[in-house]
Parts: structure tokens; C-alpha cells; sequence
């Protein structure tokens, strides 16, 4: 299960290149076309939690306790983002059925201890540029498969 949700992470920015223009096998229409049903509204409503950032060499960075670093994703385009002890701000945009960029975030800069995965976090934001909603879930890769960051929806 988790070498498949990887490998289609991994694959997530060859299919956006593929959604240019110019003919496609039958195999990319039908993932092309699985991708674009996500409504591009898919991301708002809910305060992401996140479960764990796994990095290319496999590293897990989870954290302490759940609500501890979170995104939302307003409607007019801002993000809401939590990152332990800090609060900060700014863009997202969706720019193809699977590609996702952030940024820039205004952050403050408080120091949250050193146990805490907050600069790794906030770095990978920067880097973002491919999601997948699956099975209530919400991953995002980074640039060159850097990193996958997972998140789950915040309980109220």
C-alpha cells in the first residue's frame, strides 16, 4: 500500500507535464482524467493535520501531538498555516489537476524547542508542487520528490 500511494506521488509531476497540449496514449487520457475530476475546491473546508513528512531517503519527521502543524486552504487563495509554536500566512494556487504551489508564507520566527520539526516543515511548503486526495487523506510532494508530506483532516 505505501510503495503505491508512492509511486503515484512520484509520478504526480510527469502528469501534470502530460496535461499540455499534443496527443496522449489512452493510458495518460484515463489518469489525465481521473486527475481532473478533484474540483478545484477539493482542498477547502477542512484544517489539514499533519500525520507524518517522509523524506526521499525514507527519514519519517511526525509530530508531537496531533493539530500541532496544519494548513487550510481558504477560498480566495490565502493558506492558514500552523507550524508548532508559529502562525503564518499566505498564497496557494492550483495551477493543473494535480499541481499545487505555496507560497510565499509569512511566518513568525519564534523558536519552538529543538525537538521540533518546524523549520523541515515550513522548508518543504516552499517546495510543494503536486497533491493527491486519497481515502480521506491529503499528501503533498515536493520538487523532485524531495519529501511527501501527509496530512488527515483535524477533528473540531
Amino acid at each position: 500500500m505505501r510503495r503505491s500511494v508512492l509511486l503515484v506521488l512520484a509520478l504526480l509531476p510527469w502528469l501534470g507535464a502530460c496535461s499540455g497540449p499534443g496527443p496522449r496514449d489512452d493510458a495518460a487520457k484515463g489518469v489525465a482524467t481521473a486527475a481532473e475530476t478533484v474540483p478545484s475546491d477539493a482542498l477547502q473546508g477542512p484544517v489539514w493535520s499533519l500525520v507524518q513528512i517522509q523524506s526521499m531517503d525514507d527519514t519519517l519527521y511526525t509530530p508531537a501531538r496531533d493539530g500541532q502543524f496544519t494548513l487550510q486552504f481558504l477560498a480566495d487563495g490565502r493558506l492558514q498555516v500552523r507550524a508548532d509554536c508559529n502562525r503564518g500566512s499566505g498564497r496557494w494556487q492550483l495551477e493543473a489537476p494535480s499541481r499545487l504551489t505555496l507560497g510565499p508564507i509569512a511566518v513568525t520566527k519564534m523558536f519552538c524547542g529543538e525537538a521540533s520539526i518546524d523549520a523541515r516543515f515550513l522548508g518543504d511548503l516552499g517546495y510543494v508542487r503536486g497533491f493527491l486526495l486519497r481515502d480521506g487523506a491529503l499528501y503533498l510532494t515536493t520538487l523532485a520528490d524531495g519529501s511527501i508530506l501527509q496530512f488527515r483532516p483535524l477533528a473540531p
